[in-house]
């Protein structure tokens, strides 16, 4: 039997202080409260400050009494796993269905939350994902173990490129987490990749902005730890993360709600250390167990500022970072970090020159373009260049794969420029070019 405790002090929206000895409970111990009107709740010690006990309640403190019972439970936030049965499914965070199908209890208990892998038996990243996306795979390659944001603000297609990636990329699992998402989003992915015949190889977490905020902290913890497992078993796992900035708010809130000091803009002050535990996960564990974890976190930057600290934090934790603006991936403040361990290596020997001299040339057609003077037929021949490279490979609708994708690049090349133009490798151009003489 545990020992019940009725010596709840405070309680705000969703979390609670209650007392309890000195060493009769642990950090992430999970408890259960129970209510007068026989309804059970669970939540999560969250900070100990001698016999004042902080926690958060997953369902919210709604209801209850300052004379209910709290009931440690003696262990941390677990889950079921059980890899037949979890694939195509969509649930809570907590496993309870959001899809009209039983809950899954058979299984192995997991541990959410835990240690990262350990360093030592990570190997450094080489395989590419590939996603079918021109913009990413041509431009900034997505690297298996890499860790990597999608910087957005409001308004912009995040979830149709999320989406885009997870039924197209080149990966044994899909794990899609949403945090604070509006219903009509969540309905939008899962409709997605049912029609798109992919919800069988994906798995979707859920968490909706109408949902507690104490429950949204552990959509993440859930999502990478079923990817660890899966990992384990040696496959190559893709997890996405969305929206990263609702999972910062209710950081901040509970923060506040628990009476400790905000840091800047009000988040709290281990913000770095809380979003550094979930992207670090990520890893390439290919001699180990042949499996890999290789992440994506959308991050909606508040009123587009990158200097705010959820943005500002992430960029110092992951390996480069795609900017969503205009609907489009931004070349110029886009970079994958890792995009050189598998350019030219998996993919084709030119791939490595031609994304230089595209990129080259697209920069100035655009610095043309905002320069000031009497255009001339040169600058117009930039223009069109500029036109056709946007419309043939960065648009986001496009789904082709990278060899197709380096074939429409050196078509673009040799419809504006002639082949003395371009800075390339003689025997690149005599082997790939598209130039008849």
């Amino acid at each position: 039997m545990h020992k019940e405790y009725r010596t709840i002090a405070d309680m705000e929206r969703s979390s609670l202080i209650f007392h309890a000895p000195p060493g009769a409970v642990f950090l992430g111990e999970i408890i259960s409260i129970k209510l007068a009107s026989g309804e059970t709740r669970r939540g999560r010690i969250t900070r100990l400050q001698g016999d004042r006990v902080f926690a958060e309640i997953f369902a919210g403190t709604r209801g209850m009494s300052t004379d209910d019972a709290v009931v440690p439970q003696g262990h941390p936030l677990e889950a079921i796993f059980h890899p037949e049965n979890l694939l195509g499914r969509i649930t809570d965070p907590f496993g309870a269905p959001l899809d009209g199908r039983p809950p899954v209890e058979q299984g192995e208990k997991i541990l959410l939350g835990g240690p990262s892998i350990n360093p030592d038996g990570r190997d450094m990243p080489s395989g590419m994902i590939h996603t079918q996306v021109p913009a990413i795979d041509l431009f900034n390659s997505l690297v298996t173990g890499q860790k990597i944001p999608i910087f957005t603000i409001p308004g912009e297609p995040s979830n149709r490129l999320i989406a885009r990636i997870a039924t197209q990329a080149a990966a044994d699992v899909i794990i899609v987490a949403l945090m604070g998402v509006r219903f009509d989003e969540f309905i939008y992915f899962k409709e997605y990749f049912e029609e798109s015949g992919a919800m069988d190889n994906v798995r979707l977490i859920v968490n909706t902005a109408a949902d507690p905020l104490a429950a949204r902290l552990a959509v993440p913890d859930r999502a990478l730890a079923e990817a660890e497992q899966w990992a384990f078993m040696g496959k190559r796992v893709l997890v996405a993360l969305t929206d990263m900035t609702m999972f910062a708010e209710a950081l901040k809130v509970l923060n506040v709600e628990q009476g400790n000091i905000p840091s800047k803009a009000g988040y709290p002050g281990s913000l770095y250390t809380d979003l550094a535990k979930r992207y670090e996960v990520a890893a390439d564990l290919s001699t180990a167990c042949s499996g890999s974890i290789t992440l994506i976190g959308c991050t909606t930057m508040p009123g587009g500022d990158v200097t705010n600290p959820v943005p500002d934090n992430t960029g110092y934790i992951t390996e480069g970072q795609f900017y969503l603006i205009n609907s489009v991936i931004d070349l110029a403040g886009s970079l994958s970090r890792l995009k050189q361990l598998v350019q030219g290596k998996e993919t084709r020997e030119d791939h490595g020159d031609l994304m230089n001299i595209l990129v080259r040339m697209r920069a100035e057609a655009q610095s043309r373009k905002e320069s000031f003077g009497k255009k001339t037929e040169d600058d117009y021949r930039y223009f069109r260049f500029a036109d056709e490279f946007d419309e043939r490979l960065m648009d986001l609708n496009i789904a082709i794969p990278i060899d197709e994708a380096l074939e429409v690049g050196w078509e673009v090349l040799s419809n504006h420029f002639e082949s003395g133009e371009v800075r390339i490798r003689q025997e690149l151009i005599e082997k790939y070019g598209k130039w008849s003489n």
